[in-house]
């Protein structure tokens, strides 16, 4: 198989970059996984670099000596070679096959040693028996991936007192998406790991995504009574609904659980975690039995690879 050497510089990493590279990563080990930062360089994009895309966030340059395969390879297999303007580069050449564009490299005065490429399309590359080896350009210290995500900004408040949240994940639901949601959630927090069942109903709940098939979450109201004994709590009854206002703040809304054996366990219909954490408290999620996520790795795999079909 003819190689090709790309050097890759890091200008950024974003979350899209990341998602992808989680859920590229999951279907190619067939196992969930946590990600190092020259994963993100190896895999994303998986299918086509596009400068006028991923340029922003990603530079990749061709060195010369495969810049000369390239041509070479166009030439023995008599694919069409065209200079063309691509972006704002002026002086670029696209070497392209029956089903589309292969690759687009130019000229680049602030490149030394090679070219600038502008696109390349990976997928057709892999069909055409061309393998792109990628590399971080001149071996350049790369910072851990949870440290390039890692959000300071947040002011912790020591919590006074603990509201117990119970909760049931149903993972088939998940999928890989929220998964890798859940990751990058963890990212920001200076944690690399494999999420587990708790960091994804903590992403949920954060986010307000307490949407049934996902996860449904749970407070005893003999629990949120006792915050009355610290703070001025309003109760506001709609319906078959109850807001709860911690000094003056929307902070909590739930609704009966009908059929429950236990009339004090209320559901989550919403949540704000901000105004709990402003007035000192904090929560403990404590999971009710779910299917450990992990358990359903495979099964999310595979349902995941129907979409990616023909791309892998």
């Amino acid at each position: 198989m003819n190689a090709l050497e790309i050097l890759v510089r890091i200008r950024k990493i974003v979350e899209d970059m990341v998602k992808e590279t989680f859920i590229v990563k999951a279907l190619k080990e067939g196992s969930i996984m946590s990600l190092s930062t020259e994963d993100i360089i190896n895999l994303y994009p998986y299918n086509a670099y596009d400068y006028r895309v991923d340029g922003k966030n990603i530079d990749y340059i061709i060195t010369e000596d495969s810049v000369t395969l390239l041509a070479d390879l166009a030439k023995i297999n008599n694919w069409s070679i065209d200079n063309i303007k691509y972006a704002e580069f002026n002086d670029c050449l696209s070497i392209s096959v029956n089903e589309g564009v292969l690759s687009v490299t130019c000229k680049d005065k602030t490149i030394r040693e090679g070219e600038r490429v502008a696109y390349v399309d990976k997928m057709l590359m892999r069909r055409y028996g061309i393998e792109i080896k990628l590399r971080n350009i001149n071996g350049e210290q790369i910072a851990p991936l949870e440290k390039l995500f890692e959000r300071l900004t947040s002011i912790d408040v020591e919590s006074l007192i603990t509201l117990p949240i119970y909760f049931v994940i149903n993972p088939t639901h998940l999928g890989l998406d929220v998964l890798a949601d859940t990751y990058i959630y963890l990212l920001t927090k200076g944690l690399n790991r494999v999420p587990t069942n708790t960091d994804a109903a903590e992403y949920l709940i954060n986010n307000n995504k307490l949407n049934d098939n996902y996860i449904k979450a749970y407070v005893l109201k003999e629990d949120i009574d006792m915050l009355k004994e610290y703070f001025d709590i309003k109760i506001d009854e709609k319906d078959h609904t109850t807001e709860y206002l911690i000094n003056g703040e929307y902070a909590l809304t739930v609704s009966t659980v009908q059929g429950s054996i236990n009339p004090n366990l209320l559901k989550i219909t919403w949540i704000n975690l901000e105004t709990l954490k402003i007035n000192g408290i904090g929560i403990n999620l404590i999971d009710l039995g779910s299917t450990n996520v992990l358990d359903c790795s495979e099964m999310l795999i595979e349902k995941m690879k129907q979409e990616f079909r023909g791309i892998l």
